[in-house]
């Protein structure tokens, strides 16, 4: 058996896990997601009800995947050294930074030796260079801070409705840079971490889990427990 059909056997007998999956989940992973879009996932009469109400604005109406209703900032509820690969996508940036210490610990708990995590975040040098190089009349302060704070920021609610479409949205609570990811990883008792880009690296499907939409304004990291 060539080393590529054992890569791709083994990957498939794996324990893989997606956490705060959101909308790109997918099979073969266990997702995990907390909140009123996944709980509105798994109630789809009451799921129309809110978007035909525009509760919530119409572009979060997704396909989500099969997933489970797990709160990630606290245990996992996995067992020690059981977990080959974790992967989390755009999750981190929106816990206070002793939150994804505590989410990252626990990352370290459940993953065995040589298990490998993959973390994409927002990073922020690449968003001040495009802050630097958005050109004159584009209103570059604005784009940075939309950029930083996860959605526009700038808009305000036009109306009752749009006040509590507004309660719906997670922004970012903290962003990293390589310095300040590798502070965290390594406060989480981490010791092997690799800068990767987007596509590449050791966890199985990121051609399917990593989004082209995000390249130009991410952060990507692959860690190991050795």
């Amino acid at each position: 058996m060539s080393s590529q059909m054992t890569a791709q056997v083994n990957s498939s007998r794996a324990v893989k896990v997606n956490l705060g999956c959101g909308p790109s989940g997918i099979d073969g992973w266990i997702n995990y997601d907390w909140g009123i879009l996944p709980l509105l996932s798994k109630l789809p009469v009451l799921q129309k009800v809110v978007f035909g109400a525009k509760l919530i604005p119409s572009f979060y109406f997704l396909k989500w995947p099969k997933l489970r209703l797990v709160n990630i900032k606290h245990k996992l509820p996995l067992k020690d050294n059981s977990v080959d690969y974790i992967y989390f996508s755009h999750v981190l940036e929106h816990f206070e930074p002793w939150e994804a210490l505590s989410v990252l610990k626990e990352c370290k708990r459940v993953m065995k030796r040589g298990g490998v995590l993959r973390i994409v975040t927002p990073d922020i040098r690449k968003m001040v260079n495009i802050y630097l190089n958005s050109g004159g009349n584009t209103r570059a302060a604005k784009i940075l801070c939309n950029m930083w704070w996860g959605f526009d920021k700038d808009k305000q609610p036009a109306n009752f409705l749009g006040k509590i479409s507004r309660s719906f949205t997670r922004e970012h609570l903290w962003n990293y840079d390589e310095e300040e990811m590798e502070a965290l990883i390594r406060s989480a008792g981490f010791e092997h971490l690799t800068w990767v880009s987007i596509g590449t690296g050791e966890v199985p499907d990121i051609d399917k889990l990593d989004s082209l939409s995000m390249e130009n304004t991410s952060l990507y990291v692959e860690v190991k427990k050795i």
